[in-house]
């Protein structure tokens, strides 16, 4: 564990005594449970209770940006039916545990989690993921939704490419997807073929395009508290920087598009996404295409397609 992971440790520890001090179990997660962070890192943070309320919220506590979740406590029968679904209890670091509680299920959840029965039934569950989008992608193509198919792709490519990375490295860490893929030279160069990121000639930074979509969305009054929350576009600032500071522009591009699809999806789910994009004024519309957003001709989305079903196909 680097020195920036052990600081959020004892910082989260605090923060707890303050703001939780009744709290049964509470865990770290992200970079900060890797021993991975760094100065732009924020600190993940979950506490656990015995209802079955889930609520999120952003904190900057002591000039440090704390993403709170507060979740019940994961039960063994619902990992072991989904495994897929709580992959996160393989990495996190818990920091209180009020008699073992957390701790217990957190033991056999990893065994089960690194067993050759959890991953397969983990391979199953994305490959069913997986499929669902390439049919999306499918319809949306043939009633001319191109976008939605383009956006249908590359979430079926993120969602095999997540259970690359967990299978090859046993990380959830969003920043390791693309470098596990460079690590094979056919997967990624398909993926720089098909995919809707094209290369940037110098670095930019995108947070200021993310900005202007948030201001958009709370100006059409777009109910989303905690994705539409100003820290949040503190935390994609910071993201910005570190990635500019490695010289990572494909890593950056690829995340970015995911948090401003992710800002789409907060919107009424029963307007099409052709819809609301259309209603964007014309300069943030060219800006987001300089971060992905650009409807594939059906080459590659059949190139996309296929590429995601190459990769689940390797670990069959």
């Amino acid at each position: 564990m680097n020195s920036r992971s052990h600081e959020l440790m004892q910082l989260a520890m605090s923060f707890i005594g303050s703001f939780y001090p009744s709290a049964c179990c509470v865990s770290i997660g992200g970079s900060a449970a890797r021993g991975t962070a760094d100065r732009y890192s924020d600190l993940d943070l979950t506490v656990y209770n015995h209802s079955t309320q889930i609520c999120d919220q952003n904190i900057e506590f002591r000039h440090t940006l704390i993403q709170v979740q507060c979740s019940p406590i994961p039960r063994l029968e619902v990992v072991y039916q989904n495994p897929w679904a709580y992959r996160f209890l393989n990495e996190i670091k818990i920091i209180k545990d009020k008699n073992n509680l957390l701790s217990c299920v957190q033991s056999d959840a990893k065994k089960f989690l690194n067993s050759s029965a959890g991953q397969k039934k983990m391979i199953r569950t994305v490959q069913a993921i997986v499929q669902d989008r390439i049919l999306a992608t499918k319809r949306f193509f043939q009633a001319g939704r191109f976008y939605s198919a383009t956006n249908e792709a590359m979430g079926a490519w993120s969602e095999a490419a997540f259970l690359n990375l967990f299978l090859k490295e046993g990380s959830l860490s969003t920043s390791r997807v693309i470098p596990c893929i460079r690590k094979d030279q056919d997967l990624y160069r398909a993926f720089r073929t098909h995919a809707p990121l094209r290369d940037c000639e110098v670095m930019t930074d995108f947070s200021p395009i993310l900005h202007r979509l948030r201001e958009y969305l709370r100006a059409h009054h777009v109910k989303a508290p905690f994705d539409l929350d100003p820290l949040q576009e503190k935390l994609v600032e910071r993201k910005n920087k570190r990635f500019i500071e490695t010289g990572d522009s494909l890593n950056l591009q690829w995340q970015m598009y995911g948090e401003a699809l992710w800002l789409f999806f907060c919107i009424n789910d029963s307007i099409s996404f052709e819809h609301v994009y259309d209603q964007l004024p014309e300069r943030l519309q060219k800006e987001l295409r300089w971060i992905g957003f650009i409807p594939l001709e059906k080459d590659n989305l059949d190139g996309l397609c296929s590429l995601s079903n190459n990769i689940i196909e390797r670990w069959v």
